[in-house]
């Protein structure tokens, strides 16, 4: 770490070590100091010219308005600072999982979303769903897996539910075949049933095509199909059918925009709320593995092994007693949960943290006894990166904070989320860089993309006591003082030993003075 500058160690000269950090730069912020009003006073300016032996002393005077500034206190903070970059979207690229010719493709700029026809290989629509995982099997009657609960909550979602009917359990059944023959209606090619992967591309979310392949082109399954800015990366919610005895129903739901945290309720079911669970430790892992097992001896081990039933109290069996509803309570507590003691794993849903609805896909009064897809849950992708010297790596870990200063000078917090683990060398005898990516806590609406600054803090001079530095006196005698106004009116000479300058102002680091005092400066 650097070390702060003071008056009497500042740099003269451009070393060879600062030429090396020409990619960043420090800053001191900029510290305003209010001068009040004061009385205009003159100040003689002496000036001497000899002419023969009878030389005259020939004096001129110039009229200076003096005013005083007070000495306040405050925080000295040293940046170091890294050019980034900001973009509103994540590069996304998809690979065909078929082979073909492409006969149709939208256009570059065309902005996919569930459901919609990306590109056509062999006149065979390829539609856009929405999932955290590409297809990478045909599916048909009798097949499970979260390939199949993806497909579910997709077909839920664009309204192919086999009249209600389909269960967004992960489980390829009838329901499933009606709904995928539905789709494959809509879209006017042959009613089998049994899904191919070919048919599909999945995405984060929404995506703007950037690059696509063109009609006419061969195209082979494992090749680069298109490429896109996902704009929002999207998580639907479905609600855990197995623990429910299929009379369950919504008693009311989330609306668009709201903001969902760890503990938030995305709905209530029978009266009692269903939290979102964004904070998972391994103890709460088990528990909730439990609960979706619903294997209540299981449970009840767990909750008596990691300490939720201090007094004994619970009789290990098959039986949910008023001495378990205790210890789910303790447990809630200890997780930052409302104490409901519900038990049942439709009741806690694990969704990435810092979501917000953007749609809901059920209503108060809807059945879930046959699982349903409820919300769609969504977060900004915006991306802030830069890239850091190696030799300087060492000095920024994962989780610290910083500032990304934007090209209007807003200033938004946030901190390190991942630092790359390779080298770029870009081969010309550069210094190689790693690239880190920055997580922003809160982006507004209307964020300027592009070049930002990434502002590390390196130190600190907490309550420092400053003056403006044109209030500085040099004296013959080598050092500084400062004129100080009495409650009087009044001055005096007050002698002082300089610690950092900044734009205007400089740290006293011994004298007589004290926040508060007013001293003289020039207007």
């Amino acid at each position: 770490m650097t070390s702060l500058i003071t008056a009497a160690d500042r740099p003269s000269v451009i070393d060879d070590e600062l030429l090396r950090r020409r990619r960043r730069r420090r800053s001191w912020p900029w510290l305003l100091i209010g001068a009040g009003a004061g009385a205009a006073a003159t100040v003689g300016v002496q000036q001497w010219t000899s002419i023969d032996e009878a030389d005259a002393v020939s004096i001129r005077t110039e009229t200076v308005a003096l005013a005083t500034a007070q000495v306040t206190s405050y925080d000295f903070v040293e940046f170091i600072d890294y050019s980034g970059e900001l973009s509103l979207g994540v590069s996304t690229s998809v690979l065909a999982t078929a082979s073909g010719t492409v006969t149709e493709s939208v256009p570059v700029g065309t902005l996919l979303e569930r459901g919609s026809a990306a590109i056509s290989i062999d006149a065979v629509p390829v539609v856009a769903f929405y999932g955290s995982q590409p297809f990478y099997r045909g599916l048909e009657l009798g097949d499970d897996g979260s390939d199949v609960l993806q497909l579910e909550a997709n077909l839920r979602a664009l309204g192919f539910t086999a009249d209600g009917e389909l269960s967004v359990d992960g489980e390829y059944d009838s329901d499933t075949v009606d709904a995928v023959e539905a789709w494959e209606a809509a879209f006017g090619v042959e009613e089998t049933g049994n899904f191919d992967a070919g048919r599909v591309v999945v995405l984060a979310g929404p995506t703007v095509v950037s690059e696509i392949a063109e009609r006419g082109m061969q195209i082979a399954a494992g090749q680069q199909l298109l490429l896109g800015e996902t704009i929002e990366a999207r998580t639907d919610v479905t609600f855990d059918a197995g623990t429910v005895d299929g009379t369950s129903v919504i008693d009311n739901i989330a609306v668009i925009g709201t903001e969902i945290k760890h503990g938030s309720v995305l709905a209530t079911v029978d009266g009692e709320p269903v939290f979102a669970v964004t904070e998972v430790s391994s103890a709460s892992a088990l528990i909730l593995d439990a609960l979706g097992s619903d294997d209540t001896e299981y449970l009840e081990n767990l909750l008596v092994f990691f300490g939720f039933d201090p007094s004994g109290s619970i009789v290990v069996d098959e039986e949910v007693e008023l001495a378990t509803f205790g210890a789910m309570n303790r447990w809630h507590t200890s997780i930052g949960l409302p104490n409901t003691a519900v038990v049942g794993s439709l009741y806690y849903v694990v969704v990435p943290e810092d979501r917000v609805v953007v749609e809901v896909l059920s209503a108060a009064g809807d059945w879930i006894g046959a699982g349903a897809l409820v919300l769609s849950l969504a977060s900004p992708t915006t991306s802030v990166t830069t890239d850091i010297v190696v030799d300087e790596i060492d000095d920024i870990e994962v989780g610290e904070p910083l500032e990304v200063v934007l090209a209007d000078e807003r200033i938004l917090t946030g901190s390190v989320s991942a630092i790359a683990g390779v080298a770029d060398d870009a081969g010309d005898g550069s210094v190689p860089t790693i690239a880190i990516e920055v997580a922003v806590d809160e982006v507004p609406d209307d964020v300027i993309v592009g070049p930002v600054t990434i502002r590390f803090e390196i130190d600190r001079i907490a309550g420092a006591t400053v003056v403006p530095t044109r209030a500085l006196i040099s004296l013959s005698e080598g050092g500084f003082a400062v004129e100080v106004r009495t409650p009087d009116g009044s001055t005096r000479l007050v002698g002082v030993e300089l610690g950092v300058f900044d734009d205007g102002v400089v740290e006293v680091i011994a004298g007589d003075v004290t926040p508060g005092d007013d001293v003289v400066v020039p207007t």
